[in-house]
């Protein structure tokens, strides 16, 4: 079959972990299609297969999307893939959701190392008090391949949320929109999100309602995501060659410390663009740098009052509020609680062990 037009844009620097298909080909194995079917025209070697380090190009990666497509019937079958992965077939991703400390932690590292996953497209995540939109967007390469991926990734996110999210205050999902599907196949969808499924061009995502964010995981282990984490960082580096802006600005906040976030323009001129064109890029893939600065000051506050133990004076002045009145503000829209209350909160959650 040739390539669409489209290939002519892939992405040249972006590697697939050979984990993605290799979960897949047991489960074609117990359905009857054998490995060799669907590897054949990939220019996959089935070598690969028997190394976790192997990866693969989005060109193979497509291909073999291809394959599968062809070699099955089923209805709806991005949403059925999408059900086949689980935590365990992802690497260190997987390895380190279940240690984080709290839901909201859980979250924000599946945003961080989102590349660690097989998804092509660029991942937002926006929290409005217990309300959370998860955008899909970008990827346009993957031309007549995108509505199963689509399909794929929206049904691996929720299957992931109910996993790490369920029991008290399940997250619930309250809407979802998706590219056009047979009509059909459609309530398969609607039965798998439990709502109504919109059917858009453009704006690709998934509503959910969420409480409790700050609960601790049932299996937290700080010490042991410390373990985990740098070298999940350099397995995300070694794939991410076409790394997202939005990821770039992560990053090089994460490596601020306190009072020495920059202001948009330095961190612009550190990537060799200018103000205006980073600030579009953000634009395009669903955040703006003043969210992603939210998102890493959030996040240094809450290490600073839940490990460090500091004091809310001292947290507001370290990341450059003149007034703590002025941090507890911004901190409880962040979080929906104060600042005492988290560091109170997450006392209480150490000393009964949590």
């Amino acid at each position: 079959m040739p390539a669409p037009a489209l290939s002519r844009e892939l992405p040249t620097d972006r590697r697939m972990s050979v984990l993605g298909i290799a979960n897949l080909l047991d489960w074609q194995a117990q359905l009857g299609v054998p490995a060799y079917t669907l590897l054949a025209d990939t220019g996959i070697d089935p070598a690969l297969l028997q190394d976790p380090h192997a990866t693969l190009s989005v060109r193979q990666d497509m291909a073999f999307t291809r394959s599968l497509l062809r070699h099955n019937r089923m209805p709806a079958l991005g949403l059925m893939v999408g059900q086949q992965f689980r935590l365990s077939a992802f690497g260190h991703l997987g390895m380190m959701l279940p240690l984080a400390a709290t839901r909201r932690e859980a979250i924000e590292l599946f945003i961080r190392y989102i590349n660690l996953s097989y998804t092509h497209f660029q991942i937002a995540l926006h929290l409005d008090g217990e309300v959370g939109k998860l955008s899909f967007g970008g990827a346009d390469y993957l031309g007549e391949l995108r509505p199963y991926y689509l399909a794929r990734d929206m049904a691996f996110a929720a299957n992931m949320a109910r996993t790490l999210f369920g029991g008290e205050n399940p997250l619930r999902i309250t809407q979802a929109t998706l590219a056009a599907v047979p009509s059909g196949e459609r309530q398969a969808y609607t039965d798998f999100f439990g709502v109504p499924v919109r059917y858009g061009r453009g704006d690709f995502h998934l509503l959910f309602c969420v409480r409790g964010l700050d609960h601790a995981m049932p299996h937290a282990n700080p010490l042991a995501l410390q373990l985990v984490e740098p070298e999940a960082a350099r397995r995300q580096a070694s794939l991410s060659g076409g790394q997202s802006w939005m990821q770039r600005v992560r990053e090089a906040l994460a490596h601020c410390g306190p009072r020495q976030y920059p202001p948009m323009a330095d961190l612009a001129a550190d990537m060799h663009c200018t103000e205006r064109t980073l600030r579009r890029h953000l634009q395009q893939e669903g955040c703006s740098y003043q969210g992603l600065l939210d998102e890493a000051r959030g996040a240094m506050a809450r290490h600073l009052l839940q490990h460090e133990r500091w004091s809310v004076e001292r947290v507001a002045d370290a990341l450059g509020y003149s007034e703590s009145a002025a941090f507890s503000r911004a901190f409880s829209r962040w979080m929906g609680v104060s600042p005492l209350s988290y560091k109170n909160d997450s006392a209480l959650r150490i000393s009964d062990g949590g």
